[in-house]
């Protein structure tokens, strides 16, 4: 039981790490972000929900499409920034 859940926790550190890099270059939408890593797109709205909440990302709404980005910081991300 625990062994699965940990293995469902990396997955999703994994997973949150793809939309990260696809963000890396600038801001993209839900639609950018599927193609560039090939995630479903629950889980990328998923993942962008749980970086936005963490402060991680931001959401842009630009007309009827929603640009997300990531939040420039003076200090680097930790691992932690990504669990909840």
């Amino acid at each position: 039981m625990l062994e699965g859940f940990i293995i469902n926790r990396k997955l999703s550190f994994l997973c949150a790490g793809q939309v990260l890099c696809a963000l890396k270059n600038g801001a993209k939408n839900v639609t950018e972000i599927i193609e560039e890593t090939g995630l479903g797109q629950a889980n990328v709205s998923k993942h962008l929900k749980i970086l936005t909440q963490a402060g991680i990302v931001q959401r842009q709404p630009q007309g009827v499409s929603v640009y997300y980005q990531i939040i420039a910081r003076s200090q680097p991300y930790q691992k932690d920034d990504f669990v909840r």
